[in-house]
């Protein structure tokens, strides 16, 4: 191993202490630091030997912490930012999503709804009769965050009838 691979490669380690980072990351941080290709491809195969980089378990870990929380939609682009593969990702979901009794985007739906209703409310709207300005406000909102708008109407008219 070349003095400058050494480098790259303590360098990876001192990042991986503070964090777990996907794989793309590390590559890009060691870039950012100008070593040499070589360099960054052995201290990498290296991390891999040890297991201190693993891009599945890094994406099951991320998604354990955030699936309640967020679309399916909004998480895998999240990963595919932070250099995981869709493929990865569908199959670490679709792993996870069978362990679970109630689906995760439908409960982060259901949070970010009353969330939205809540605020609302504080805003001095019924929530029964909703003007059209303000649900459109809402159904924006939401969508953004990468729900699917029928979905939303749907969760929107459950949650009006149980407020």
């Amino acid at each position: 191993m070349t003095e400058e691979a050494k480098c790259a490669y303590q360098k990876a380690l001192f990042l991986l202490e503070r964090r777990d980072h996907t794989e793309a990351e590390l590559r890009q941080k060691l870039r950012n630091k100008d070593f040499l290709p070589e360099s960054i491809d052995t201290a990498m195969e290296r991390l891999k030997v040890y297991r201190f980089i693993d891009d599945r378990r890094f994406t099951e870990q991320y998604l354990r912490y955030h699936m309640g929380e967020q679309s399916k939609r909004t998480l895998s682009m999240k990963l595919l930012q932070k250099g995981i593969r869709a493929d990865l990702f569908d199959s670490v979901y679709g792993e996870l999503v069978s362990e679970f009794d109630v689906c995760p985007e439908q409960e982060a739906l259901d949070k970010a709804v009353r969330a939205a209703l809540r605020k609302s409310e504080r805003r001095g709207y019924s929530i029964n009769c909703l003007p059209r300005e303000e649900k459109n406000r809402i159904v924006a909102s939401l969508y953004r965050k990468g729900f699917a708008v029928g979905k939303i109407n749907t969760e929107l008219e459950k949650a009006a009838e149980s407020f």
